[in-house]
């Protein structure tokens, strides 16, 4: 299998133009304690304000696995499930959904605000899965398997993977934009500002974010599979729930840890740049906030 950081050096040509401001931080990238989503505080903010994945994703995922093996699937894993909003959306396709993460916050967040019976959590690494050989019909990971060595993670899931059992790894896109009567333009370019602003604070396994998932498609050793990054959801998201996102993602969490007084002052500052621009004072004030998602399926060989 190949190595996904040798491919990055050897062919940079091949991922998207970062911004002019995307200088990652050093510190960022050299302090893993930092992107370790572990802390109660953090865990609390993605269960709050971090969205479901689309619908459509679930559903493509379980119309992939039904082309070769019949229904009733038993079991899938969520790898890297957070605070379980990924996890929940895979329940009506499978008889039993385990979300998997490193976290013990972020589980014990997923378990609070979970009501399906046919969900559980357990705290483990990805490259080293509770499941038995051959056991799992679907592994899946929700904005999560770039944090992963990819070819300790692959090797995992291929052995707790059944024969023509299936493999989803999707993302929401980096770039976000926000619809909003007649001024989607310009709200959108404020809020593109300050995500590349953040961009700074991005570990430097984002790059397979930008680049869609590409390497990561390219370094699965299976041959059935295939790369939709034709996915989009729009959400509704007030003011309020917009900078909850921006304060959950962890290259703002990075950027508090490496400068406190300048983090505090960011989410006031974009806020106030937001509210201007959409020309209202209120914070329940309701934009349109467009997911973009990139998904990759590949399938066990029987």
């Amino acid at each position: 299998m190949q190595n996904l950081g040798s491919e990055i050096r050897a062919h940079p040509d091949r991922f998207f133009p970062q911004p002019e401001s995307y200088v990652p931080k050093e510190q960022a990238i050299s302090n893993p304690s930092i992107h370790s989503h572990k802390s109660e505080e953090h865990a609390h903010l993605y269960r709050k304000f971090r969205f479901a994945p689309s619908p459509e994703i679930p559903e493509m995922v379980y119309n992939y696995l039904k082309e070769k093996r019949q229904p009733p699937f038993a079991l899938v894993a969520d790898v890297g499930c957070g605070s379980g909003q990924s996890t929940r959306g895979l329940a009506p396709y499978f008889e039993k959904v385990i979300g998997v993460d490193v976290s013990e916050a972020q589980i014990s967040e997923a378990k609070q605000n979970t009501l399906d019976s046919n969900i559980s959590y357990c705290i483990s690494t990805a490259d080293q899965l509770p499941f038995e050989d051959g056991s799992v019909d679907l592994v899946t990971s929700t904005t999560a398997v770039h944090w992963f060595n990819f070819e300790k993670f692959m090797k995992e899931a291929d052995r707790v993977l059944k024969p023509n059992g299936c493999l989803a790894l999707h993302t929401l896109s980096g770039y976000i934009p926000l619809h909003y009567k007649d001024r989607s333009e310009r709200i959108s370019a404020v809020f593109k500002e300050a995500m590349e602003f953040l961009f700074q604070y991005a570990h430097e396994c984002f790059i397979h974010v930008r680049n869609k998932y590409q390497l990561i498609y390219e370094a699965i050793p299976y041959t059935d599979k295939k790369k939709d990054d034709d996915i989009s959801e729009t959400f509704p998201m007030t003011v309020t729930e917009l900078m909850g996102f921006l304060e959950s993602l962890y290259m703002y969490q990075t950027y508090k840890a490496l400068d406190p007084e300048g983090a505090k002052e960011f989410l006031p500052k974009t806020q106030k740049r937001i509210l201007e621009t959409l020309g209202v004072t209120s914070m329940d004030t309701t934009v349109d906030f467009v997911a973009e998602y990139y998904c990759v399926l590949a399938r066990k060989p029987a």
